[in-house]
């Protein structure tokens, strides 16, 4: 019988990912807040709505353990 592999690491990654996800979600309210205010453009929250997509992604594919997001993810 073949032991059942180790996924701690698979759902540590994936926790780091989405709290990146969640990091990344806070700092685009923030700049947000500054394009409401006229104080920036609005053309600087594309680059972090797209980081929050793809570390979510990403988060996603760590629990579900695929091996090569976690290659991809270093």
């Amino acid at each position: 019988m073949e032991a059942a592999p180790n996924r701690t690491p698979f759902i540590l990654a994936g926790i780091g990912a989405l709290l990146a996800s969640v990091y990344w979600a806070g700092l685009t309210l923030l700049i947000l807040s500054s394009v409401a205010g006229g104080a920036v453009s609005p053309t600087q929250v594309i680059l972090p709505v797209v980081l929050i997509a793809l570390y979510g992604w990403r988060g996603v594919q760590l629990f579900k353990g695929d091996p090569a997001a976690a290659r991809r993810i270093l």
